[in-house]
């Protein structure tokens, strides 16, 4: 916040999050890539809810 970039994460291309956590994998960051992934899935039982 407050920076010269300030991103929304809540706005994502499922596209762009498949790249995101294929890089994370690759880069080794499992345990990122498992959170992002956690995060979307919340999000897609959260709408199919609403």
């Amino acid at each position: 916040m407050g920076g010269k970039r300030n991103w929304d994460y809540r706005y994502t291309w499922i596209r762009d999050a498949s790249f995101t956590v294929y890089s994370f994998i690759r880069l080794g960051y499992t345990k990122e890539a498992g959170a992002f992934m956690n995060w979307i899935e919340g999000i897609c039982r959260d709408i199919k809810r609403a």
